[in-house]
């Protein structure tokens, strides 16, 4: 039975109200006894301490720490790497539905890689597979304390700490395609809101794709890649938004996400 730590980012979510939080703990038995839950609040609101006593009585292997900045995801992955020296990992947004058969799954998983079925509105959405290899996104991502090992053999740290949010899974997985590691797709499926799909068109957030897109094409370079930062630019283009376009470009010649901010 592995070892697990369920690395589980909260934002302007009550503790309570996180379907992640929510079905791991309905999952949770007694072979998990060596396995723990750390919540890192990334909203604006401080996870009060009655709210933190309440969960605890629930679940004594939960850690919570409060962040409270929108901190780097990448950062706050690292972190709970480095200090979970020899665990396995599974990391997790907060409204990832966790199935109990793919929480069973990681807890007796022998890959280095384990990757859901992403479904949002009914449809499998990750991973998708480009001539390059596969690509998903993290949240519900199993990964080894092997893997960790290797992949800090290659660089420093596990996840690329240029990207913020965006930009991180694309990071991630083009060094699992880059050096051939081997990944299993479990045959069960997350429920995940992937907010560009459900919630309609949002240019904050397409901004922010674009600019992790633009950042990633150079050391990550993939024709996929290039085609959605391609489809992007016109986008940015025909509305004439050039102070987004400057960003994407500086983005794209520093190789990290750069934000040219209005001035009065």
């Amino acid at each position: 039975m592995n070892n697990v730590i369920f690395c589980i980012i909260l934002y302007n979510t009550k503790v309570s109200e996180s379907k992640s939080i929510t079905s791991i703990i309905n999952n949770w038995n007694e072979s998990c006894s060596n396995s723990k839950i750390i919540i890192f609040n990334n909203g604006d609101d401080i996870v009060e301490v009655n709210e933190i006593k309440e969960i605890k009585e629930i679940n004594e292997n939960i850690e919570i720490f409060q962040i409270l900045i929108n901190g780097s995801l990448s950062k706050i992955y690292n972190k709970c790497i480095q200090l979970n020296k020899g665990y396995n990992f599974v990391f997790l947004d907060d409204d990832t539905e966790v199935s109990k058969d793919y929480f069973n799954e990681v807890l007796n998983c022998s890959s280095d890689i384990l990757l859901p079925r992403v479904v949002c509105n009914n449809l499998d959405v990750y991973p998708v597979f480009t001539k390059e290899g596969v690509q998903s996104i993290t949240s519900g991502l199993y990964i080894s304390s092997k893997l960790v090992s290797l992949l800090t053999n290659f660089e420093s740290k596990v996840f690329d700490e240029r990207f913020d949010l965006y930009g991180i899974d694309t990071a991630f997985f083009y060094k699992i395609n880059k050096n051939k590691i081997n990944y299993d797709i479990s045959s069960h499926s997350l429920i995940h809101d992937l907010s560009h799909l459900t919630s309609g068109s949002n240019v904050f957030r397409e901004k922010e794709v674009f600019l992790a897109n633009s950042a990633s094409l150079i050391p990550y370079f993939n024709f996929y890649l290039l085609k959605q930062v391609i489809g992007t630019l016109f986008k940015f283009i025909y509305r004439l938004d050039y102070r987004t376009i400057f960003s994407a470009f500086i983005s794209f010649c520093s190789c990290r996400v750069i934000r040219i901010i209005k001035t009065i």
